[in-house]
């Protein structure tokens, strides 16, 4: 294993996790920010839709249909996710080697 500080620190990171609580916190925090934005400067999405009182604009049945959709497309969203996430841990460990092992290997081919 080589003592090159360099490649210690980038085998650390590359062992780190992608997704952290702190990185889904940062997310959330992020689209709250943006949300907040667009609603400070063009207001509720049915503020122009009717004058006086309003009634509803949408049946019960669609609110639990666009429910279910969102849900559907935030557990895609997810499997998607930690699917290319595994794919790519299975094709680092099965063929690729570090820089060291490779020098390593190098090395006992012209001892020998």
């Amino acid at each position: 294993m080589s003592d090159n500080q360099y490649i210690k620190k980038q085998q650390r990171a590359r062992g780190r996790a992608l997704i952290t609580t702190r990185n889904i916190i940062l997310i959330t925090l992020l689209s709250g920010a943006v949300y907040a934005g667009f609603y400070m400067e063009y207001g509720s999405i049915n503020d122009a839709a009717c004058q006086g009182d309003c009634e509803n604009l949408h049946g019960f049945w669609a609110w639990v249909l666009g429910f279910f959709i969102m849900f559907a497309v935030v557990i895609s969203a997810g499997a998607a996710v930690g699917a290319l996430l595994a794919f790519f841990k299975w094709s680092r460990r099965r063929g690729g080697a570090s820089m060291a092992d490779l020098i390593q290997d190098t090395d006992d081919k012209q001892s020998n």
